[in-house]
């Protein structure tokens, strides 16, 4: 009896005939926030991984966990899991390979992720309510919320909020407006709200500027995560 073909075996022949016409794909990844965007080819296919090629080396450093590869082969974009990696040769091996359930959206802004903890006083429904920043973009940002087992907070959506929130001292919002978009149970007693913002002129131009900085800061980790690996092992106690 011929087994049945399975969806992990249906994305393995497609890369096996990708890496035979040497041709390349796109990988995507969240990296504190931002998506980074990479072009890499199939190198050759192994069991259930297949070996990747990065053709940018400095961008492999944000390849860790999760991530979704793109090319017109494929029937949706896939989901992957970084197995190997190896920054110096820009190779990379992934593995547990499936499609997503929905079609991939290109995000409208640019969202960053805080460098440091940032909390966020939520107004809602006449509560003040604590909550952590997960992201930030200028029309929207993620929360998470944690609550009790006796006082579980049940969050209607598209209902009015209020944020006051402070991501560097010279980046400070008060009385920034928005609405509850989705919430998601992630635990036990903790919640993760989506919340659409409604900034006004002069705080839009205060998010831009924070995030076109923040972006920057995340960059240049990625650029100093692999030139560190440039550098032999050894030679950094000469110099310090």
């Amino acid at each position: 009896m011929i087994p049945e073909r399975t969806t992990q075996d249906e994305i393995l022949a497609i890369f096996d005939s990708l890496a035979r016409q040497k041709s390349s794909l796109i990988v995507t990844k969240a990296y504190r926030g931002i998506i980074i965007s990479q072009e890499i080819k199939p190198d050759f296919v192994n069991l259930n991984r297949v070996v990747f090629q990065a053709l940018d080396r400095d961008i492999c450093a944000g390849l860790e966990g999760w991530v979704h590869l793109h090319n017109p082969s494929f029937s949706r974009p896939v989901k992957a899991q970084v197995k190997d990696l190896s920054l110096s040769r820009g190779m990379f091996s992934l593995s547990d390979f499936s499609y997503l359930e929905s079609e991939w959206k290109e995000r409208m802004h640019d969202r960053v992720q805080p460098k440091d903890p940032t909390y966020v006083s939520l107004r809602y429904q006449r509560m003040d309510i604590r909550a952590s920043m997960l992201d930030l973009s200028i029309n929207g940002m993620g929360l998470l919320v944690g609550s009790s087992d006796d006082c579980e907070l049940e969050f209607e959506p598209n209902s009015c909020v209020r944020t006051d929130f402070e991501t560097t001292p010279a980046h400070k919002w008060i009385k920034l407006g928005g609405a509850i978009h989705y919430q998601l149970k992630v635990a036990r007693s903790i919640v993760r709200l989506g919340i659409r913002l409604y900034p006004k002129v002069e705080q839009v131009r205060q998010l831009e500027k924070y995030i076109t900085k923040r972006k920057a800061e995340i960059m240049e980790e990625l650029d100093q995560a692999y030139l560190s690996t440039l550098i032999p092992l050894g030679v950094e106690s000469q110099y310090f």
